[in-house]
């Protein structure tokens, strides 16, 4: 379900060497339109995550799904730039609905000590959607071309809407009262959400950067397309399996998601250096692995503390969380194509590392100074 939301963007990103000269624009435009997506996601978060509560989830996922294949379509079709960018907005919108449905109906369906695999496979569908977006380049590049690419991933979004919508329609919307009372009892504080929110920002910031330009990156070190969109699907896969993996280990050690968070934000950071100057397929497989695997396979680890922290307010709680990571996808893509346009690909990549270092460090320090609220069980 979240895949459907998450698509376009990672699609802009991967199918960037076609969109580009298709749409007239430049590395810098390309940011932009990335960060629309983002932006969206963001403004929406908060008054989602607020009036989820009252909504059943799964009508909330079928709506999401709905809204997807609407931008997807209008994206498949746009005759210019402008257009194009509309259906980012729709598509980030519809990007913040699904994922904090998803994070509402997993809080409600599952008990508190499985919810890290649980919520470790619902982030792996941030990188399912890079899976499909690195495996639509050959497909867009030989056989039908990115806007038919688009059309059919907005046949697929439909698709789920209509399923979601019939099982809701079955299913009658309950409510928790434990829930309800567990907020009560533990209270509800917004200082520990936004530093934490500020960290996951930079975090996040240094990743979508990385999602949108990778391809450029790889293309003009190689020249090689196929080799770009099979690192694209390489990194997925890293990051797939680490969030996974993260999530239940953290069922096992559910105090180890901020030391494991930080180190994990470091050797991203480690491996974006290397990637700066990087041009060899073999070294850049390695890198990419470590860049997309650990560089971007912490977000899960958050988002389950936080939820089980506030079980009564799962979405409004994971709202703040998320939307400090979709501002950082607004700020983050921006930033690396005008970083890209005026410098080069190595200061750009230099400078991601430097942010995704010290968003690590940053969680360290939010852990420290917030250590009794962040004790979840």
């Amino acid at each position: 379900m979240s895949v459907t939301g998450l698509a376009p963007v990672f699609l802009v990103g991967a199918l960037s060497v076609f969109v580009r000269p298709d749409l007239g624009l430049t590395t810098a435009g390309l940011g932009i339109l990335v960060s629309l997506y983002w932006a969206a996601s963001a403004v929406a978060a908060m008054p989602v995550g607020a009036r989820l509560r009252r909504v059943d989830s799964r009508r909330a996922l079928a709506l999401a799904a709905g809204l997807a294949a609407l931008a997807l379509a209008l994206m498949a079709v746009a005759p210019t730039a402008w257009v194009f960018g509309l259906g980012m907005v729709l598509s980030g919108a519809a990007g913040a609905v699904g994922q904090l449905a998803a994070a509402q109906f997993l809080a409600d369906a599952i008990e508190p000590d499985r919810q890290g695999l649980a919520f470790g496979v619902k982030q792996a569908a941030t990188p399912a959607a890079m899976l499909l977006a690195g495996a639509a380049v050959p497909v867009a590049a030989v056989i039908v071309g990115w806007r038919y690419t688009y059309l059919a991933v907005a046949l697929g979004a439909a698709a789920v809407s209509v399923s979601v919508s019939v099982v809701a329609r079955r299913r009658r919307a309950g409510k928790s009262d434990r829930s309800s009372s567990q907020v009560r009892a533990r209270g509800f504080r917004r200082a520990p959400l936004v530093a934490l929110s500020i960290a996951a920002a930079c975090g996040a910031a240094v990743a979508t950067g990385m999602a949108a330009f990778l391809v450029e990156l790889v293309v003009a070190r190689t020249a090689d397309t196929m080799l770009a969109g099979g690192l694209v699907v390489v990194g997925a896969l890293a990051s797939i399996v680490l969030r996974i993996a993260g999530g239940g280990f953290l069922d096992r050690r559910p105090g180890a998601a901020m030391p494991l968070t930080a180190g994990l934000m470091v050797v991203g950071g480690l491996a974006l250096f290397g990637l700066s100057v990087a041009s060899t397929p073999a070294v850049l497989v390695v890198l990419v692995v470590l860049a997309y695997g650990a560089g971007w396979g912490w977000p899960g680890l958050l988002i389950v503390t936080v939820v089980r922290r506030h079980p009564g307010a799962p979405a409004k709680s994971s709202s703040y969380l998320q939307a400090g990571s979709w501002v950082g996808g607004v700020v983050g893509p921006m930033t690396m194509g005008v970083l890209i346009g005026q410098l080069g690909h190595t200061p750009a990549w230099i400078a991601g590392a430097v942010v995704l270092m010290g968003a690590g460090i940053g969680v360290l320090v939010s852990a420290r100074m917030n250590k009794a609220h962040w004790v979840t069980y």
